[in-house]
């Protein structure tokens, strides 16, 4: 029996029962044949699927007394899940005795094996967010339409115009379709697949998803989606009107900026390699889910047309008759071979890396400790009471985490002197073990377990080398970041205080990682890119204000100073200017010494000068602001204070949002004390 008829046949309302020691109740067999299309599913999900009203949690419970289905609890903040669950190998065997078939023969069918699942395990918060999205667009589709009619919603009552026209027949998450590459026949890995409809024609719809991770680099997806290309330009179909076929893309992206990423990324394959786009649909993860279970919204930018188009309105599908090559599950190399699922070790000790220890790895780590190990990943060289600001949490759940993350061998501590201890207002004892203490503080680095942890949740499997590449990690990378230790920790401190001053104002701060840091412009068609010591944005009150920050340490000649300023400035001309002429980009110095400052004060306003293209100046959408950091240092939070020196020589303000609300006016001010009149 092959897979096709199996999906067939377990997606049927009425199967009838057959002759077992404990047949299954009907609510259960539903919810078991939920579980085998879809593993690691949350309750909540599940009801998603059913169309029925069904009892849910009670027939997870039955399940689970009877060992067909397991639970693990999964906390993470996106996708929203609190527990999930997966059909084990017994309601597996029970599931094909019920359905008449074999059990390895429905495993089969769905590719019910281990390395799958360590797969879907490793790659579960994408996974959710793929499944998400697939229910929009199964939104406005009919409730009797295609195999997966018993799991599909019912319309919904108000009709938006337009319409949204196709249907899903079948889909698919975590996929890798087969292409050629020169004589080599290689596969490529992508995040879901979708099969489509249209409601009017006879006319089908290939259509693959990708959801954006923030966490790993635009340009790092790049000879990923060229062999994509290559392989669908080498298999490009005609139809009898001799326009050419190929499936779609839909792009989810988690920023504006990285949006703009992918737009250039595919316009630049396709012209660096003489491609034929096919229909690319890109649209803002904000966007998507502010449209609801409404795919015709217009939010998308398709990159070979324009902005403000409705998914998918330029594709044309192809009839049945066409053929189009199928696509199989990705899956990983695992060590052992069974049982198939994956278990979480009851304790925290030592583990190795292998796929399977790193996949119960996921399913066990707490959502606090999956921030903090990223943050320490991205950030280096962080004390527990800046991570503390930076998330928002209380210090003694960040100190847990920390010794917790420290047990587990997925972060090490370095102890070291705090310079700038010496400037905070303490109280020290007298005792000389706890003076040492007190003048000591701990900062952490990821070890190389953690990075495979990492690597392994974004996607990238055991291939850490190729992660490290992507992410701009490498052990000489943490060493040096070790031994500029002071330049490191001002730039740390600087973003920690910057955060307690917009947390305060109710605002948010985005803190790029180095690699996002990275800023690109080109001249006379040649693209340049330089790296900022650190790299920012406060969102807020409707505005984005991007800012870069630059530690001067060293003295470094006057040359280095001018081409690192008209970099920042070439940037802004080029990018910010045509896109958007209203949007700024501050230039945050912190310096060593006041003649320092004047003479970079100096050097800034002979570039300025040499660079301004006058409408509008270049004063005012790149304003370049100058800082001592022994001010910086201070115990006491000043950074939204006047203490910014602009290019005029006078105090300012380094964000707009900071200067102080002007009193009401029904309130009089006399000296220091303001009193309501």
């Amino acid at each position: 029996m092959n897979s096709c008829r199996l999906q067939k046949q377990i997606s049927q309302e009425n199967v009838t029962t057959k002759n077992i020691s404990h047949p299954l109740w009907d609510a259960e067999l539903k919810v078991l044949k939920v579980l085998l299309q879809h593993p690691y599913l949350d309750p909540s999900w599940i009801g998603e699927y059913l169309s029925a009203p069904v009892r849910v949690n009670k027939a997870l419970s039955l399940l689970r007394a009877r060992g067909y289905a397991e639970r693990w609890t999964y906390t993470r903040e996106q996708p929203a899940l609190r527990c999930v669950w997966a059909i084990t190998p017994e309601g597996v065997s029970a599931l094909a005795q019920q359905l008449g078939v074999k059990p390895s023969e429905l495993a089969r069918a769905y590719a019910y094996r281990r390395g799958r699942m360590t797969w879907l395990v490793l790659n579960l918060e994408r996974v959710t967010m793929i499944r998400r999205f697939i229910k929009i667009l199964e939104g406005y589709n009919l409730s009797d339409i295609g195999p997966r009619k018993s799991v599909a919603l019912a319309p919904l009552n108000a009709p938006v115009s337009p319409v949204w026209r196709w249907q899903v027949i079948a889909w698919q998450e975590e996929i890798q379709v087969e292409g050629k590459q020169g004589n080599a026949t290689r596969l490529v890995e992508l995040h879901g697949e979708v099969m489509l409809k249209h409601c009017d024609d006879e006319r089908y719809l290939r259509t693959f998803v990708e959801y954006d991770n923030p966490n790993v680099p635009v340009q790092a997806q790049r000879s990923r989606f060229v062999r994509w290309l290559k392989a669908e330009n080498a298999r490009r179909v005609f139809d009898a009107d001799g326009n050419l076929l190929m499936p779609a893309l839909v792009v989810i992206a988690s920023s504006a900026y990285r949006r703009s990423d992918y737009i250039e990324l595919f316009r630049g394959i396709a012209t660096g390699n003489r491609l034929a786009l096919p229909g690319i649909y890109v649209a803002l993860e904000s966007d998507v889910d502010a449209a609801g279970r409404n795919p015709a919204r217009r939010i998308w930018q398709q990159v070979g047309v324009g902005e403000g188009r409705m998914l998918l309105e330029d594709e044309r599908g192809w009839t049945s008759e066409l053929a189009h090559p199928r696509s199989c599950a990705t899956v990983t190399r695992v060590q052992a071979q069974s049982p198939v699922l994956i278990v979480p070790p009851s304790g925290s000790g030592t583990m190795s890396v292998a796929a399977d220890d790193l996949a119960a790895l996921n399913l066990g780590i707490r959502f606090t400790d999956h921030r903090l190990i990223r943050l320490i990943a991205a950030h280096p060289l962080l004390s527990a009471q800046e991570m503390a600001v930076l998330l928002q949490c209380d210090h003694a759940q960040i100190s847990a985490g920390l010794k917790k993350l420290v047990a587990m061998d997925l972060i090490e501590s370095i102890s070291a002197s705090s310079p700038d201890a010496l400037l905070e207002v303490a109280e020290i004892a007298m005792d000389a073990r706890k003076f040492k203490r007190k003048m000591e503080t701990r900062y952490y680095v990821t070890t190389e377990r953690g990075e495979r942890y990492l690597a392994a949740i974004d996607g990238f499997g055991a291939a850490l080398a190729r992660y490290r590449k992507a992410k701009l990690w490498s052990p000489d990378q943490t060493q040096r970041l070790v031994r500029q230790w002071s330049h490191t920790r001002l730039g740390n401190i600087l973003f920690a205080k910057l955060a307690q001053a917009i947390n305060a104002r109710n605002l948010e701060l985005e803190w790029f990682s180095e690699t996002e840091s990275r800023l690109y412009f080109s001249v006379n068609g040649k693209q340049y890119a330089f790296l900022p010591d650190g790299r920012g944005m406060l969102k807020g009150k409707g505005r984005v204000v991007p800012f870069v920050v630059e530690i001067d340490k060293t003295r470094s000649n006057e040359d280095k100073m001018r081409r690192k300023l008209a970099r920042y400035y070439a940037g802004v001309i080029e990018r910010l200017l045509p896109e958007n002429p209203n949007e700024t980009l501050r230039i945050l110095i912190v310096t060593h010494s006041p003649d320092r400052m004047r003479h970079l004060m100096k050097i800034a306003n002979e570039v300025t000068a040499e660079m301004d293209l006058g409408n509008p100046p270049l004063r005012q959408i790149a304003p370049v602001l100058f800082a001592q950091q022994q001010t910086i240092l201070l115990s006491k939070p000043v950074v939204d204070q006047p203490l910014w020196i602009n290019l005029n020589g006078q105090r300012t303000y380094c964000f707009d949002e900071f200067h102080p609300a002007p009193p009401k006016p029904d309130t009089l001010r006399t000296g220091r004390v303001t009193y309501k009149s």
